[in-house]
């Protein structure tokens, strides 16, 4: 049986040509009189003319037709369409042909990363030419090569393509990567000009944003004790997004490994949507999340966003804080604690002895707190406690002996000491030594 050889399939690629009536767009070469040259000195004139016309009808029966895009990069697509195929017959004929059109697929990798052209897309695309050309040197090339010559033409043409995939998809996620740095640079900065109140383009802000400033927005902190950066922070993100339909979210990474997330939407979440955003439950163990008080426009964007800042340091300073914490739960502690120091001279001024830690003062500040929540009933009081009515009216009569004011003239201020007492915990006591 006779072997195939190389020369079955060189002659077969010196016998293509291109068809005899080729369209308006086939007889217009994309590649450099050079290029062309050089191919037509290594294949001929006639397979050099059929690649031309076949590296047209794929950019006009694939890539045009196929795509929803009109402003892709046509001429870019077209030479690589002609080189891809001249260098698949340049192989199949055993000849050298690589010529240097890297900045040609740079160009190609870069429109579809800007346009944001989905990754699968680009390498359909591809191999969708690849199918088409196959398809065509199989019937152009079959009926003269023996059947073991013509097992090689889809091997070299997998192989080409391949490589160039390689490349061109390298090329594409280089350019994602980059122009997501400059995107997540340019929202940063838009960030910092709106918290800093600086003036502002507001249709620019929107763009970079990505939302609409008018809306209402809902800021969220998340971060993870630990560390936990960059995309894992933003699928807990998007469980907040997924609880509050038709809201777009916006994430920006912060320093100290934090998340900033807005929710933003024309609607101001109602008071069931608020509850269902404090009810998730973070995907990444360990995560903390805290949001801030819905509010409008360009202040309310800033708004939400410090008092979720604020709603964080309570939260930090919190011995065993919730996943999830809604600044309408810690709203008093958020607004006046900004220095957790003169938070616990507060506490300790205020409550005198109270503020002591051990269990005598904390069943006192037990007693009080529940005594004015209650509305200073010594009944509700005493329930809540579950102890008799007289023990309360004891326990009140030693309360007022040991505060430094009346409670009457400063019911207000012992109040807020009892319940930042309670948010921070240990970090309020007084030690029995300081006495």
């Amino acid at each position: 049986m006779r072997k195939p050889a190389a020369g079955d399939i060189a002659a077969a690629i010196a016998a293509l040509s291109p068809g005899p009536r080729p369209s308006a767009a086939s007889a217009r070469a994309a590649l450099g009189t050079d290029v062309l040259e050089e191919a037509t000195r290594v294949l001929g004139p006639g397979p050099v003319g059929w690649a031309v016309e076949w590296g047209a009808r794929a950019l006009e029966t694939v890539v045009l037709k196929e795509s929803e895009r009109t402003d892709l990069p046509v001429q870019a697509i077209h030479r690589s369409c002609e080189v891809l195929l001249l260098e698949i017959l340049a192989r199949l004929a055993g000849h050298d042909f690589q010529p240097d059109v890297t900045d040609t697929y740079r160009q190609i990798a870069a429109s579809a990363a800007e346009q944001a052209v989905p990754f699968d897309t680009v390498v359909r695309s591809m191999r969708a030419c690849q199918r088409l050309w196959l398809e065509q040197l199989l019937a152009r090339m079959g009926p003269t090569l023996p059947a073991e010559a013509l097992a090689a033409v889809p091997l070299t043409v997998a192989e080409v393509m391949d490589s160039t995939i390689t490349l061109v998809v390298g090329d594409y996620l280089a350019e994602r990567e980059r122009l997501a740095e400059g995107r997540a640079a340019w929202q940063r900065a838009t960030v910092q000009a709106i918290l800093d109140r600086r003036p502002l383009d507001i249709d620019r802000a929107e763009r970079d944003l990505g939302l609409t400033l008018g809306h209402h927005h809902t800021g969220i902190v998340l971060w993870r004790p630990g560390g936990a950066t960059g995309p894992r922070l933003n699928r807990v993100a998007a469980q907040f997004a997924d609880r509050l339909p038709g809201a777009t979210l916006l994430t920006v990474t912060a320093e100290g490994d934090r998340l900033w997330a807005w929710l933003s939407r024309a609607l101001r979440p109602g008071d069931r949507e608020r509850e269902a955003l404090a009810s998730v439950r973070p995907a990444l163990a360990g995560t903390r999340a805290v949001i801030g008080p819905s509010a409008p426009g360009t202040d309310g964007f800033r708004r939400t966003h410090l008092q979720a800042l604020d709603t964080a340091r309570v939260v930090e300073a919190t011995p065993t804080p919730d996943d999830v914490t809604d600044w309408r739960t810690v709203s008093l502690p958020a607004t006046v604690s900004a220095d957790l120091e003169r938070v616990r001279w507060y506490v300790q001024e205020t409550l005198g002895p109270l503020a002591k830690d051990d269990p005598t003062a904390a069943e006192h500040r037990a007693t009080l707190l529940s005594y004015l929540e209650t509305g200073q009933s010594l009944i509700r009081t005493a329930e809540e406690q579950h102890v008799h009515r007289n023990t309360i009216v004891y326990r009140m009569h030693r309360i007022e002996e040991l505060l430094p004011a009346p409670l009457s003239e400063q019911r207000l201020q012992i109040h807020l000491a009892l319940r930042l007492a309670v948010q921070y915990g240990a970090r309020t006591r007084r030690r029995p030594q300081a006495d």
